[in-house]
């Protein structure tokens, strides 16, 4: 599990050197007046200031109750109300995404996003609800074992760091950590970031056409 979490915090310090501003980053400023029609321009094409974005991604988690590592896979939709950003979404996990899920997971969160040319960075925070099992002793039971379901509302907390490969297409990790009275998760995702920020080509501007044999 160590070595999953040094891996992860190497890849994050490369993409936070691979992703510093340029003079045609975001230009949306926390003092500034919300415009919902804001653009900014990068190769030629037209992006949205304030857009929402999709994540979604695998990954793994220790459990401090089951003492193993989790396997995961979930989503999130990050959008925005006028000027502040919020997060819905989920995961199921379990000692392997074929089968043996036996945690499943929704949340909602309220957070603090900056997004720039080749980078988008994001931090969220809320509750959570958890539906599950774990195993515990009994004697009753020819395995020793039996499954205890439980239903708990907790808190969850998120960070997101992508790296773009494109304005509205990136790469990137999330680090998470998800807290409730009978079950705890910490662990990250890798994950991919579809942004619906896209607008179209600057005005005027006429893209080249592919090679054809018949010019």
């Amino acid at each position: 599990m160590k070595k999953v979490f040094v891996f992860l915090f190497f890849i994050s310090v490369w993409m936070g050197v691979q992703a510093q501003p340029t003079n045609i980053d975001n230009p949306r400023k926390d003092n500034e007046v919300y415009d919902r029609k804001a653009e900014v321009i990068f190769e030629h094409k037209r992006y949205r200031v304030w857009n929402n974005y999709v994540t979604a991604g695998t990954g793994v988690a220790f459990s401090p109750q089951r003492f193993d590592v989790q396997r995961l896979g979930g989503g999130d939709f990050n959008f925005h109300l006028r000027d502040q950003y919020f997060q819905v979404g989920g995961f199921i996990s379990g000692t392997s995404l074929a089968y043996a899920k036996n945690n499943l997971q929704i949340h909602a969160g309220y957070g603090k996003r900056i997004e720039k040319s080749k980078y988008n960075f994001a931090l969220f925070a809320g509750p959570s609800f958890s539906y599950g099992f774990l195993l515990i002793k009994d004697t009753a039971s020819t395995t020793g074992l039996s499954p205890q379901d439980y239903k708990e509302i907790g808190g969850y907390l998120s960070t997101q760091l992508v790296y773009k490969l494109k304005y509205d297409l990136g790469i990137g990790i999330e680090l998470f950590a998800d807290y409730n009275r009978k079950h705890q998760l910490f662990g990250g995702k890798i994950i991919l970031f579809f942004s619906g920020a896209y607008r179209g080509y600057m005005p005027g501007y006429r893209p080249k056409k592919p090679f054809s044999v018949n010019e």
